[in-house]
């Protein structure tokens, strides 16, 4: 696979992945528990190895994962600038990402469930 390919691939697939690992995160905390965690009580990192892992792998997403998707992002509108040819279709991509992004981040911070509060417990 082209590194240009790659990159497309990681920008367009990081606001899906984000809210995907926080909520697989919380899923894996209720199959552990037995019942849904609860902010404040139900610490992510104590409940289970599998669930502490998670968590883990959840932070590492959103903290370099968040640093790869800005950076993908920019190569994309900078290559976008130096090739012509390739302008119409690396602009559609950033578009569509960037669409998606704010999705991704307004789903986080509507949190209906309050799994990003048990998440940053």
């Amino acid at each position: 696979m082209k590194p240009l390919l790659w990159v497309q691939t990681y920008v367009l697939a990081y606001p899906v992945l984000l809210p995907l690992a926080t909520y697989l995160t919380w899923l894996a905390g209720r199959w552990s528990l037995g019942h849904w965690p609860r902010p404040g009580l139900d610490d992510p990192k104590s409940i289970g190895t599998l669930v502490s892992l998670m968590h883990g792998g959840t932070l590492l997403v959103a903290t370099a994962g968040m640093g790869l998707f800005l950076a993908g992002w920019l190569v994309l509108l900078g290559v976008a600038v130096r090739r012509p040819e390739q302008r119409p279709a690396l602009m559609r991509i950033s578009g569509w990402a960037a669409l998606a992004f704010a999705l991704a981040v307004g789903l986080l911070r509507w949190d209906p469930l309050s799994v990003g509060n048990w998440l940053a417990d």
